[in-house]
């Protein structure tokens, strides 16, 4: 009996970590650096899965948050090798439209939600 307490009590952690990082989920996108015609960003799944939108040899496979922070995390091939990566972001806010993230370097990146 005990241990399927702490089982639930361990599920309904989870859970509850993935609900509060709800209004996250989605696909992220800005006019890209390189040609403002195009747009570039993620996809943040449920689960901590990640994908990215139109950033070339920048993969992206995991996300969390953490203490407000958005970690991203993937490979990028770009020297032709994989490279391991980890891209960190404030978050200074989120809705139903818009992502707005601050970069370790102070930029603020701008994002709608993609439908």
């Amino acid at each position: 009996m005990k241990k399927i307490f702490l089982c639930l009590v361990a599920l309904l952690a989870l859970a509850g970590c993935y609900k509060d990082n709800d209004a996250m989920l989605g696909t992220w996108v800005r006019p890209s650096e390189k040609n403002p015609s195009f747009t570039e960003g993620f996809m943040l799944k449920r689960h901590g899965k990640a994908v990215s939108v139109n950033l070339g040899s920048l993969k992206y496979e995991k996300w969390h948050v953490t203490e407000g922070t958005l970690v991203l995390t993937g490979k990028d091939s770009g020297a032709g090798f994989p490279v391991d990566v980890q891209d960190m972001y404030t978050i200074e806010s989120v809705n139903d439209l818009m992502l707005v993230l601050t970069s370790l370097g102070g930029d603020r990146l701008y994002y709608t939600r993609q439908k």
